[in-house]
């Protein structure tokens, strides 16, 4: 008997939709099955997103020094930001001496409403996040999301911004040799949910079945999508 050697495997959207359809006890036969499922898996992705954090779609991005100016108050995030976790202003990048990261809060919109002088200068301790950004092809180009700093940078020193977004995941695309951008433990969360989908458009007596399977998976695989630290905790016995 011979083991095979690779953990590699990761099956493209063409096995993921043979596989689904297999699941709903349907053929995939025509063009129009292939589109049905590519739509059902862009907004299965989507709906992801919305369930919480997905570790593999966080990272790192940088407004640069060069782009932060004094008394300029909002900038433009990438449009794919789905939102935005953690943050901080960077003064000196670069300088191994210098260098120093403070934390920047965000605040709601009402919030910086409500900030009565919105042109004071220094350095900027909070931010308020637009989630406005859409992919607007009518117009011929992407609107933002933006950024606006509170205090507006000064001149006192340059400044980065550093945060952690959780961005969207990448389309299924128009190829069926293509593969989606998920770690291998979601695999069967994404065929059985993509089956589910599939089931409630074309095999509705089997969706029940399908959609109880796939909630279970992606529960099992939210859960250990996880980071796993050491937790402690010092009671305060200022009181006594």
């Amino acid at each position: 008997m011979t083991i095979a050697t690779t953990r590699s495997w990761n099956p493209d959207v063409g096995d993921i939709t043979e596989e689904a359809f297999e699941l709903c006890g349907l053929e995939l036969k025509t063009g129009n099955d292939i589109r049905t499922a590519r739509r059902s898996l862009n907004m299965l992705t989507i709906e992801w997103a919305n369930k919480g954090i997905n570790l593999w779609t966080v990272e790192s991005q940088t407004i640069s020094s060069t782009t932060i100016v004094a008394g300029t108050a909002s900038y433009a995030a990438d449009i794919d930001t789905m939102s935005i976790l953690e943050a901080v202003i960077r003064t000196d990048d670069g300088n191994a001496t210098l260098q120093t990261d403070y934390i920047c809060e965000p605040i709601s919109r009402p919030t910086y409403a409500q900030i009565p002088n919105k042109l004071t200068p220094g350095r900027p301790t909070q931010y308020a996040y637009g989630r406005t950004g859409i992919h607007d092809t009518t117009v011929g180009a992407d609107q933002p999301q933006t950024i606006t700093f509170w205090p507006v940078p000064d001149l006192n020193s340059t400044y980065t911004f550093v945060y952690w977004r959780m961005k969207r995941m990448a389309d299924a695309g128009t190829s069926a040799a293509n593969t989606m951008e998920i770690p291998e433990r979601f695999i069967p969360a994404l065929i059985f949910g993509l089956a589910q989908k599939i089931a409630f458009k074309k095999a509705p007596d089997r969706f029940q079945l399908l959609y109880s399977q796939y909630s279970q998976l992606f529960e099992e695989a939210a859960d250990e999508d996880r980071i796993r630290t050491t937790t402690r905790m010092v009671p305060d016995m200022s009181f006594y």
